[in-house]
């Protein structure tokens, strides 16, 4: 079946199903502003029935487009044939958001889809044979429960402003709808942070967490974030222990004994636990024998079933029971996204005829198993923080979690900054946080400050031995968290404006209610101080490769220039106009009015 929907704004959306007599389509169009249309879509069964395929797909004109933006697509936002690859959004990966985007960095479409349960196919790029930009949206592409009823909205914006307003706007959207509604960050989560991670993987003890955060917290850090490992007495890279979740002993004696002594320091505390593993090796394994989605022999681990009451009751308890005993402030909470079935396994649910479950659709229940970890953590402790990372951090997650961090890139400070842009558009005013950092000891101070300043807009984790790296890197920490909490409130806490996504995102500026501040990360590129006239202070970080930066400044202004470690190098006084200043690399430059 299929149904040609002219939209508000003269474009056509085309709808089509599989020719079902079970099912009947309905639909409105309606302008909700100037330039935004909305279209709702509902299917009705006459009885309970498995949802029809369902494709939506509209064509606008190639026109000025050059680039595209999902907040799965991260290293490459090139446009591609209509042909080409597909990306998803769910539950526990990316969002239901696309965006083109046209030369100027201006919005020539933004789509957005109110379901961030269940998996969209998403597929768009040139038609060649009309140059058009076709886009194909995938509904029931998996294998679900059957049903009688099925609505979702889509929005359609139209208006030529910048890629970052559209985009930031149609998240704005989606979390205003009930089922959506964002959880609040504690100011706590905005807070520099150690993580354990890549400094000491597996290999952690009491002790050395404490001396580490003594270190860190001298250097301006105020929360640690211990990994993987507490529970594993063998340190081994597989999930084999995970299910017990008991302090292993060579681990800590006494977990409520260490916390405190980091509360003493005047740190939080936050604790690793990957949800959905129960692993081969761990007790409870055979207690929840049958209550499993799938096994992995790789990670010697099975995924727990969520649509199990008794499976969320072990989970949110355990997370109440940990909180409680240990005094913790968080939790980062790995791995959901593995709360769903391979494509090549087939749901045990089926053959069982649902038997002991109270949900058939696992998204369901996995969202009723995160809400509810969330409501009870908070019931306990009202500003408790949760970590997730990158891919689950669509809408329905910022309903669980109020920090959400960069997937893993170790070392690559390009990957850092751009998936922080894209975390930064679409999570709202929750805590965006960078991968964690860690380099080369030997490296240079200033190839170690370009690692701080990759994730110059998110909050910044630091995961390096403290002891072990030279006084200049050290002090380069400490001016680089110092000058974060300096100006937070541009940094994170602003407005974000991201420019030239197509390049990775060159330039990055953020700003509050008195100052702005930029970084530019390609040499020579040009960054216009716009907000002086306004009398705002204008901060731009050199994260280029030369000794310089290009400036324009719309009034007369006072230069003070500082390398990568606080040192104060120039000042000088600068007419309007265009101006080569140099400023060292990975240092920084802070324009006020003169006069």
């Amino acid at each position: 079946m299929k149904r040609d929907i002219l939209m508000p704004g003269g474009y056509t959306v085309n709808v089509s199903w599989e020719n079902n007599d079970s099912w009947q389509l309905s639909h409105t169009a309606a302008a909700v502003a100037d330039g935004v249309d909305e279209l709702t879509l509902t299917l009705t069964g006459s009885s309970e029935n498995e949802f029809p395929a369902m494709l939506v797909a509209f064509r606008i004109p190639k026109g000025e487009i050059a680039t595209r933006w999902n907040a799965n697509l991260h290293l490459d936002k090139t446009l591609l044939p209509e042909w080409g690859e597909t990306f998803i959004s769910e539950l526990a990966s990316g969002a239901p958001v696309l965006g083109l985007i046209n030369q100027d960095d201006t919005n020539a479409m933004c789509c957005s889809v109110s379901d961030a349960l269940r998996r969209i196919v998403w597929q768009s790029g040139v038609k060649e044979h009309t140059f058009e930009i076709n886009t194909q949206l995938k509904f029931f592409t998996m294998p679900e429960p059957p049903g009688t009823f099925y609505q979702v909205k889509l929005r359609f914006d139209r208006r030529r402003i910048h890629f970052s307003q559209a985009i930031g706007q149609a998240f704005e959207s989606l979390e205003k709808l009930p089922e959506y509604t964002p959880n609040i960050t504690p100011q706590a989560g905005f807070e520099p942070l150690y993580s354990t991670w890549y400094s000491y993987h597996k290999d952690i003890t009491d002790h050395e967490i404490e001396k580490e955060c003594a270190e860190a917290k001298k250097a301006g850090m105020d929360l640690v974030i211990v990994d993987d490992g507490w529970q594993s007495a063998d340190g081994i890279c597989t999930y084999a222990s995970c299910g017990d979740w008991e302090v292993a002993p060579n681990r800590s004696q006494d977990m409520a004994a260490h916390v405190k002594r980091i509360h003493d320091l005047g740190m939080k505390y936050m604790l690793w636990y990957s949800v959905p593993f129960m692993g081969f090796d761990s007790k409870n394994y055979s207690k929840f024998k049958g209550k499993f989605l799938f096994s992995n022999e790789l990670s010697q681990a099975s995924v727990l079933d969520p649509r199990f009451p008794e499976v969320r009751k072990f989970l949110i308890d355990l997370y109440c029971q940990a909180l409680q005993d240990w005094d913790l402030d968080g939790f980062k909470l790995d791995f959901i996204d593995r709360l769903a079935l391979p494509e090549n396994v087939t749901d045990p649910a089926i053959a069982e005829n649902y038997a002991g479950r109270d949900f058939k659709n696992i998204p369901q229940a996995t969202d009723v198993l995160m809400t509810g970890i969330m409501n009870a953590l908070k019931a306990i402790k009202p500003d408790i923080m949760i970590e997730f990372r990158q891919k689950y951090i669509g809408p329905a997650i910022r309903k669980y979690g109020n920090m959400m961090r960069a997937a893993d890139c170790p070392g690559d400070i390009t990957a850092n900054r751009i998936r922080i842009a894209d975390l930064r558009l679409s999570s709202g005013s929750t805590a965006v946080h960078g991968d964690m950092l860690r380099w080369d000891y030997a490296e240079p101070v200033e190839s170690a400050a370009k690692q701080l300043l990759s994730v110059l807009f998110a909050v910044p984790q630091v995961s390096v031995k403290l002891a072990e790296i030279s006084a200049s890197h050290l002090a380069m920490i400490r001016y680089r968290l110092e000058f974060y909490k300096q100006h937070q409130a541009a940094l994170v806490q602003g407005s974000f404006i991201p420019s030239f996504p197509d390049m990775n995102y060159p330039l990055l500026r953020g700003e509050s209610g008195v100052e702005a501040v930029s970084a530019v990360y390609l040499d020579r590129l040009q960054v216009p101080c716009s907000k002086l006239a306004a009398g705002f202070t204008e901060v731009v970080v050199n994260a280029s490769n030369v000794p310089e930066i290009m400036v324009e400044l719309p009034v007369a202004a006072r230069a003070s220039v500082r390398d990568c470690c606080g040192r104060e190098c120039a000042v000088t006084q600068l007419a309007p106009g265009w101006h080569k200043v140099a400023v060292p690399v990975a240092g920084d430059v802070e324009f006020t009015a003169a006069g």
